[in-house]
């Protein structure tokens, strides 16, 4: 990958199990749709979709598309032995195994690749995790997603023309991002990184109405490690200190007060995942994609 592109790890699909009383088991299922397809096209450089063993991953025309342009690939786990492991025990090591895949990749590049959470259902076992003082950012109807009737490679002629757009969102979050880490005065060191994110965040969206005639405004939240700094020494366990609230107006029309988009910074302790050693945690994930976020 090159210094200044991004990659995001997707998995293909999410064991989630059950246990009640008088029984226990689990279903897979595949985690990938159109929406997540574009989204990821459009914010990331790279897209690594991990799976494990024989169960591979099926791609059609789109991700053709995109494994052809050089921007998806796929990675693979190991598969747990069948013969020794059964039910839900089975299922929780392939989840496993596709996080200790995607951690391997991260650790391989630094700083480079993201994680996107195995489903909506994933959970971190208690051996796989340990706890942080994290910087949580959440950007609520923030990014402007193409509705998924729009084909990939306008997602990706958009991407390129609208490139200096799209680098002024990721240097204004990344700056955001530092200034918190390496700050003690939380207050002083939003102020300034925030307007400018609110501005990029603002110009991204002029473009993106100007190019589709739908679109979803995405929400993303992003965890960022205070291992280094002081502020983790301040954070109270058990609890999450909010820091900042930040609302952007204008990005939906006639919306009201609950639709508004907005940008939250809190201070909290946070179970993330065992291995990575990058200095700073990046988990950045859809959060939502209603109907009702489609303008």
């Amino acid at each position: 990958m090159k210094p200044n592109e991004r990659g995001i790890i997707y998995p293909d699909f999410c064991y989630k199990g059950f246990s009640n009383e008088k029984s226990s088991g689990g279903s897979i299922s595949n985690t990938r749709n159109p929406a997540l397809l574009r989204y990821f096209s459009l914010y990331w450089d790279k897209l690594a979709i991990v799976t494990v063993g024989r169960y591979g991953f099926n791609i059609g025309r789109e991700e053709r598309l995109l494994a052809s342009a050089g921007v998806l690939s796929g990675i693979y786990g190991d598969e747990p032995p069948r013969e020794e492991l059964h039910g839900s025990e089975y299922g929780k090591r392939m989840n496993k195994s596709m996080a200790d895949a995607s951690i391997t990749l991260m650790n391989s590049e630094k700083g480079k690749w993201a994680i996107h959470p195995l489903g909506t259902d994933f959970r971190l076992n208690e051996d796989d995790s340990i706890d942080l003082s994290i910087a949580e950012f959440e950007l609520i109807r923030c990014l402007p997603v193409p509705s998924s009737d729009t084909p990939i490679d306008r997602v990706l002629d958009f991407k390129i023309k609208r490139n200096s757009e799209l680098l002024a969102l990721r240097a204004s979050l990344d700056e955001l991002y530092l200034e918190i880490a390496n700050s003690n005065d939380v207050s002083r060191a939003k102020s300034v990184q925030v307007t400018k994110l609110k501005i990029a965040i603002e110009n991204l969206n002029k473009v993106a109405n100007e190019n589709w005639s739908q679109r979803i405004l995405a929400s993303r939240k992003v965890a960022v490690n205070l291992k280094s700094s002081n502020l983790a020494s301040s954070t109270l366990f058990g609890s999450s200190v909010a820091i900042a609230t930040e609302p952007i107006y204008g990005l939906i029309a006639g919306s009201s007060a609950a639709l508004v988009s907005s940008l939250n910074i809190s201070l909290q302790i946070s179970p993330q995942q065992k291995g990575l050693q990058c200095g700073s945690i990046d988990l950045s994930y859809l959060a939502s994609l209603h109907k009702s976020d489609l303008l």
